[in-house]
């Protein structure tokens, strides 16, 4: 098991922490030969450094099924928050609807040819009553803002009026893998 730094990395507990790289363990030591020759030993992160790899927005490919279980992937906004990964999708979207109707998914982030997460696991979608989301909405936001500059809340605000809020959701991972 690798070593957790305890101090938090962005908006990371040491608990977050512990859990992430829990999970990177078990999903490392259960992988298959080729997965381990391309997530190698060497080239793996732990959990703090995919805290700090990870920041800001990144655009992710997401991967839903089809009512008749076919694949379904496209790319989306992705957040690391909390030692997790968060999306959300618009009310009328495609995949809001395969969400709801099965929430399994895998999403995969590349930057560089160097630095790549794959995760498999279930969508846990969060609502304005759940505790998560307050603290995920004002990081979300700030992110936003911080990219898009003030338009972006009109944006927003104007989203939110006209086609009501989506899913908003994060990934309560099976399995997750990263390298540099």
């Amino acid at each position: 098991m690798r070593k957790v730094r305890s101090r938090a990395i962005v908006n990371e507990t040491s608990a977050d922490l512990l859990d992430l790289q829990a999970l990177l363990d078990r999903s490392y030591a259960s992988a298959g030969g080729h997965l381990r020759a391309i997530f190698t030993e060497a080239s793996r992160l732990s959990a703090t450094e995919v805290a700090e790899s990870v920041t800001g927005i990144f655009e992710m490919h997401l991967a839903t099924t089809t009512a008749d279980g076919a694949p379904f992937v496209a790319p989306i906004d992705g957040l690391f928050f909390k030692g997790r990964i968060w999306f959300g999708c618009p009310a009328p979207a495609i995949r809001t609807k395969h969400l709801r109707r099965d929430a399994r998914v895998s999403a995969s982030y590349t930057r560089d040819q160097s630095f790549a997460f794959v995760v498999h696991g279930v969508a846990r979608e969060v609502t304005k009553s759940d505790p998560a989301f307050e603290p995920y909405s004002v990081h979300m936001q700030a992110l936003y803002l911080h990219a898009y500059g003030p338009d972006w809340t009109k944006w927003y605000e104007r989203k939110q009026r006209t086609a009501g809020d989506g899913f908003i959701a994060w990934i309560e991972p099976r399995r997750m893998f990263v390298k540099r």
